[in-house]
């Protein structure tokens, strides 16, 4: 029984917000800047078929992870900001929809070997460590070069769910009392 409202949660948030977005026609799309990132993932529990969606209280979390053609590591950052149902940024302030960092260095890299193209593997956990999402919608991760800040390498976008609605669903015999239960319909 559980198992069922929860679906109908998720279903039902998922609607509304793919429903705000489609409505306006100005859906954001993820994208790469720079000819030197490859192979961008972003996704639940860093398993390659969950989308990047997350329960304001769940205790999943999603794994950034892009390759840089490079036989050197690069200093890359990342931002998360809050966004509007059309994927605007909507101008709220840090403190307000994350508890802790927004910011922070994607550091956790891996260097290819016995490939024919040098390349550099990076991932990055979010939220990351002592850092918690307090508002649910739309987010977008942005990633720059610590140097260049002004010089986006790549964009995600990514959603925060919460639990505000609760539907429950039950299935038993009709109650009318006319004809065959197993085979007709309640008038």
């Amino acid at each position: 029984m559980g198992n069922v409202a929860f679906k109908y949660r998720l279903i039902l948030g998922l609607l509304v917000v793919f429903g705000n977005s489609i409505a306006h026609g100005q859906i954001c799309k993820d994208s790469s800047w720079n000819d030197a990132i490859k192979t961008v993932f972003l996704n639940k529990n860093g398993i390659e078929q969950e989308t990047p969606i997350l329960g304001i209280e769940s205790n999943d979390f999603l794994m950034l992870q892009f390759d840089y053609l490079s036989e050197n590591a690069g200093d890359f950052r990342y931002m998360i900001t809050h966004c509007d149902a059309n994927w605007n940024p909507d101008g709220l302030e840090p403190s307000e929809y994350i508890n802790g960092f927004e910011e922070g260095a994607v550091d956790n890299y891996k260097f290819s070997f016995t490939t024919m193209h040098p390349f550099v593997y990076y991932s990055q956990r979010i939220p990351a460590e002592y850092t918690s999402f307090i508002t649910s919608g739309n987010f977008l991760i942005t990633v720059f070069p610590t140097d260049y800040p002004d010089s986006i390498v790549l964009t995600r976008r990514f959603m925060v769910t919460e639990d505000i609605v609760d539907i429950e669903a039950s299935v038993g015999k009709p109650t009318g009392g006319y004809g065959d239960f197993n085979r007709d319909q309640e008038l």
